[in-house]
C-alpha cells in the first residue's frame, strides 16, 4: 500500500521568478516534513491553476512512471466551475484517476472512525472507492475505523437481491468493509444521502463521466450534496 506522491503547486501571474519557485519548493518541502508526510515537491508556473494541473499531469514522470491519480480540492466559486471541469475532463481523457476533495471546515476529518462509501456498482468509480477507503482505513489516523458500503435501492423487493450482491463482492474484496442498503422508498435520493452520511468521518461518493454539460452536473453535484461531512468526489480513469 505504498506509492510515489507528489505535492504541487501552481503559480501564476507575471512575478513568478525561478527564485520565487525554489523558495516555495523549500517552505513546503519544510512543511511536509513537519507533518512527517514523505512526498515530492513539484512547482510551476502557468497562466491559470487548471492549466497547470493539466501541464502537470501531461509532462509530469519518469518514462513509463507518470502519475495514476490527481487529488484537487473542490472549487466552489462558480465562476471558476468551467475551468476545473475542463481540467477534470482532461484528466479522465487522459486515464488518470481524480480525486476531488470537499473540506469541512467545521467537521474535519471528524474521529478518524467511520468512512462512508457511496456504491454505484462494481466497475469504475465503485471498486475504486472501495479501494481507496481500505487503503486510507489502514494508515496510522484512520487505524481500526469501520468502512460501511452503502447502497441506494428503491424498494425492500429489490434491497434482498442488492444486499446478497454487494455482500458478496465485498467479501470477496477481503477489505473487511461492512455493506448497508437502504431503501429510498418516497424520500429524494440526496435527502437520503445527507441523513445517512451525517454521523460519517468521510464520505466517498462517484462522479459520472464528463459529457456535453458536465460544468452543470458539477454545480447541482456541489449543491445537492451540502452539508456532508468531508466528501471525496471520486471519478475512476476506467
Amino acid at each position: 500500500n505504498r506509492g510515489l506522491v507528489t505535492v504541487s503547486s501552481v503559480l501564476t501571474g507575471p512575478s513568478v521568478t525561478p527564485k520565487r519557485m525554489d523558495s516555495m519548493s523549500a517552505s513546503l518541502y519544510e512543511y511536509l516534513d513537519k507533518q512527517g508526510v514523505q512526498a515530492l515537491v513539484r512547482i510551476i508556473q502557468a497562466d491559470d491553476p487548471f492549466s497547470g494541473g493539466v501541464q502537470l499531469m501531461t509532462t509530469y514522470g519518469l518514462g513509463t512512471l507518470v502519475p495514476n491519480t490527481v487529488v484537487v480540492g473542490a472549487s466552489e466559486r462558480a465562476e471558476a466551475h468551467a475551468g476545473f471541469c475542463r481540467m477534470l475532463a482532461e484528466f479522465h481523457g487522459a486515464q488518470r484517476n481524480a480525486l476531488v476533495i470537499r473540506y469541512n471546515p467545521q467537521r474535519g476529518f471528524g474521529a478518524h472512525r467511520h468512512i462512508v462509501v457511496w456504491w454505484g456498482g462494481r466497475k469504475g468509480n465503485g471498486a475504486l472507492m472501495v479501494i481507496l477507503s481500505w487503503l486510507l482505513s489502514t494508515s496510522l489516523e484512520w487505524r481500526g475505523s469501520t468502512v460501511t458500503v452503502k447502497m441506494a435501492v428503491p424498494t425492500e423487493a429489490a434491497a434482498v437481491g442488492a444486499r446478497a450482491n454487494l455482500e458478496s463482492i465485498l467479501h470477496a474484496s477481503r477489505t473487511g468493509a461492512l455493506a448497508e442498503v437502504l431503501v429510498t422508498g418516497d424520500r429524494p435520493f440526496w435527502e437520503l444521502i445527507r441523513e445517512s452520511s451525517s454521523t460519517a468521518d468521510l464520505v466517498f461518493l462517484g462522479m459520472a463521466e464528463p459529457g456535453a454539460d458536465f460544468e452543470g452536473y458539477y454545480a447541482a453535484l456541489q449543491e445537492r450534496t451540502l452539508g456532508l461531512p468531508t466528501t471525496v468526489f471520486t471519478l475512476a480513469a476506467e
